[in-house]
């Protein structure tokens, strides 16, 4: 069975964000499926519907890879769990809870607490200031695109805070933005396969040829 992209979005920026990257990793003749998240203004327990979600609609799939962006991070591992001999690449993305140090969340857990309104948080693009969102997305009809399509996010949902993956995982990481510095690092200590690339955090929105290429050849090194 050929490698399959199992590409799992991030809950505050929904799958309308994979399909440029989609397009170019099936233009390079790989297989590329893009999952459906559970909804994200519920209570929780949010992560573990995500997971049952997921892997519902994997089904028999036997070469995964799962590419997490950003808060999937937390969520591929779990997947993997319940896949056997899934990889997983964290894109830009956070790390399961078990390889940080205690409160190294509570910056990010203060913000948004701090922009919360009745329980809901605003869309993901009004998170970090005036000027941000064009930033990372410059291009106008991306930017719309995506806009349109970011989901509306429960505050407790983001709250929750997921299990530790139990089985080993066999991963790898690529660094799109600086923020995501201290990630690389620790993947680099635990000997997984890391590329860094400039860009912003949503790069592959961006350049998307650069991230598949960057996606294809850390799979190739994890099938060694």
């Amino acid at each position: 069975m050929p490698t399959t992209f199992v590409l799992v979005a991030s809950p505050l920026v929904g799958s309308a964000a994979w399909q440029w990257l989609a397009a170019a990793l099936t233009g390079r003749g790989t297989a590329v499926a893009v999952p459906e998240l559970a909804p994200v203004d519920s209570e929780p327990p949010v992560w573990a519907a995500h997971v049952d979600r997921i892997v519902e609609q994997l089904g028999r799939l036997d070469d995964v890879v799962l590419v997490g962006h950003s808060a999937a991070g937390r969520l591929i591992p779990l997947v993997a769990d319940r896949v056997p001999g899934a990889a997983c690449v964290f894109l830009d993305a956070q790390l399961p809870v078990d390889l940080l140090p205690p409160g190294d969340d509570d910056w990010f857990l203060a913000h948004v607490r701090s922009i919360a309104t009745d329980g809901h948080l605003p869309p993901w693009s009004e998170w970090w200031g005036t000027g941000e969102w064009e930033t990372l997305v410059p291009d106008p009809a991306r930017r719309s695109a995506l806009k349109a399509a970011l989901p509306r996010v429960s505050l407790a949902s983001v709250e929750e805070v997921p299990p530790a993956p139990v089985s080993p995982m066999r991963a790898g990481y690529i660094r799109l933005s600086a923020v995501y510095d201290g990630e690389a690092d620790i993947a680099e200590r635990l000997g997984w396969a890391v590329t860094r690339l400039s860009g912003g955090h949503l790069h592959f929105v961006v350049d998307e040829d650069a991230v598949a290429d960057a996606l294809v050849t850390t799979a190739a090194q994890l099938a060694d």
